[in-house]
């Protein structure tokens, strides 16, 4: 499953309960793997890293930043206002048509966190509402094994928010820490996504 969410204890609460439906379902909890998205923004020291994620912050075009929430949100564009709140009379997520998941997970971040539309808009950048993780390879690697480690994740999508280099630093910087802490193969067993992922082959049903 492939998922969003922007802080652990949501991830921790969303993997906790798609386990408990998998035994509910007669499935073996290993065999649904949960993999949240991650946006990883990493550099040698943390105040590098705050920098590269404020200029790219500074790249979003506000006029599309907008468009793109009123969308998700469902209300018209003129509602939203930079600096205000998002609306308190949002549509019922009933009349949610799209994203609902998504739609709910920035209604609950922007309430939760009591931000404005444009310190939303900051904060769902480049991760559309997963988690931004920003700071040193080290810091990084702690808080990865944190999530894999303590039950809100079996594996992530890593999803750079700079191409090439984003996704170079990670590999180079990153993995060869998992890979020393025993938790990141160190070369591949199968020649499939779903033996990589250690996954049986379903079984056929009549």
């Amino acid at each position: 499953m492939f998922t969003a969410q922007t802080t652990y204890e949501e991830a921790q609460h969303f993997y906790g309960e798609m386990k408990s439906r998998a035994v509910q379902h007669g499935r073996r909890p290993e065999h649904l793997l949960i993999m949240p998205g991650v946006v990883p923004i990493i550099a040698d020291t943390l105040t590098e890293a705050r920098e590269i994620e404020s200029a790219l912050n500074e790249l979003i075009i506000p006029d599309y930043a907008l468009y793109k929430l009123a969308n998700l949100l469902q209300v018209p564009i003129d509602d939203l206002n930079l600096d205000s709140f998002i609306p308190v009379n949002l549509p019922p997520e009933t009349h949610v048509e799209g994203a609902r998941s998504r739609r709910t997970l920035v209604v609950e971040l922007a309430r939760r966190e009591k931000l404005t539309v444009r310190q939303l808009i900051r904060r769902l950048g480049g991760g559309r509402g997963h988690w931004t993780l920003v700071g040193t390879p080290d810091q990084a690697t702690d808080a990865l094994q944190h999530y894999f480690e303590k039950g809100a994740a079996d594996g992530f999508n890593i999803m750079p928010a700079l191409l090439p280099s984003g996704l170079s630093t990670f590999i180079e910087k990153v993995v060869p820490r998992l890979q020393d802490r025993g938790i990141f193969r160190r070369e591949y067993t199968g020649s499939t996504l779903r033996a990589h992922y250690g996954l049986p082959l379903p079984t056929a049903h009549s």
